[in-house]
């Protein structure tokens, strides 16, 4: 059965007789009730068309029309035309205008990423957000399904970070139990010659570098650091020292001062689970005596 038939037949056929004409067989569904479609209608009709008024019994022009915008009723107003289909039969969907009309934004731009209530997206998750947006947008992905799957995907994304934290935090423990049971009681002396030294060697580059690449908590680059601290103490240039000598009031408030504006820094001072938690502590007291007395301790 052709397109025109299907969807003409489907709407047709609202006659009394209908019903009983298709039970038994015969022509049903028309606007007759089982009555021939006159001729003079069948005679402006061609092919698939005069079919269907044939099989519908439809009497007059009017029957036809009626069948028609009782189909469009049903199928609804607002169309989407599908991409016409290749040679090889697939459709490209890649600049379909359908998207937008089924409420995908017009730009990859316009997708609203909402945090879960109570949660603040941090700076890594707003450039994973920028950086999935285009790929939402490509793939036809509406609002109304972003919305849906944001709780989700949020989900995941925090129980992956907790999982991240607790990892790190299970590393921290295990290098700083191994550290202790092999340096002993030499362990705080030598966790700051490690720390002190890589600053002294690189800055607080250095350091923000060795924690955000995870070697801030290996027990090989500590081991080494700590080698490292110790012959620089042991040579004298280990000390609270400039580029023009002892550290004076002055430099030591300055220093003080720096280390406060210093995230990788304050992380270390603040947080007591911190491999270098305790130089970083000696270190600002150090400060804050020289900054007293005006004398390198």
């Amino acid at each position: 059965m052709s397109d025109q038939e299907q969807e003409a037949g489907g709407a047709g056929g609202e006659g009394k007789g209908g019903g009983e004409a298709a039970a038994k067989g015969g022509q049903g569904g028309g606007q007759g009730g089982g009555v021939a479609t006159p001729p003079a209608l069948l005679d402006q009709l061609s092919g698939d068309y005069r079919t269907v008024a044939e099989r519908n019994s439809f009497k007059t022009a009017d029957d036809l029309a009626k069948a028609y915008v009782n189909l469009e009723a049903k199928l609804g107003a607002d169309k989407v035309t599908l991409p016409k289909k290749s040679p090889e039969g697939a459709r490209d969907f890649s600049t379909w205008e359908g998207w937008d009309a089924l409420g995908r934004p017009k730009e990859a731009t316009g997708y609203e990423i909402k945090a879960p209530e109570g949660r603040e997206f941090s700076d890594q998750d707003k450039a994973f957000h920028d950086a999935m947006r285009p790929h939402l947008h490509k793939a036809g992905i509406t609002q109304a399904q972003l919305d849906a799957l944001a709780p989700g995907w949020s989900e995941v994304m925090a129980g992956f970070a907790a999982e991240r934290e607790s990892a790190v935090s299970k590393q921290v423990d295990e290098t700083e139990a191994a550290l202790k049971k092999e340096w002993g009681a030499q362990f705080q002396t030598r966790m700051n010659d490690a720390n002190l030294a890589a600053e002294k060697l690189g800055g607080q580059d250095l350091v923000a570098a060795l924690d955000e690449l995870g070697m801030g908590r290996s027990a090989p680059v500590l081991k080494a650091m700590a080698k490292v601290g110790a012959m620089l103490r042991e040579d004298g240039k280990l000390g609270m020292v400039t580029g023009g000598g002892e550290m004076g009031a002055a430099e030591a408030k300055a220093k003080i001062a720096a280390n406060q504006g210093d995230r990788s820094f304050l992380e270390r001072y603040q947080d007591r689970s911190h491999p270098g938690h305790q130089a970083a502590v000696e270190e600002m007291q150090r400060l804050f005596n020289i900054a007293a007395s005006g004398k390198a301790a």
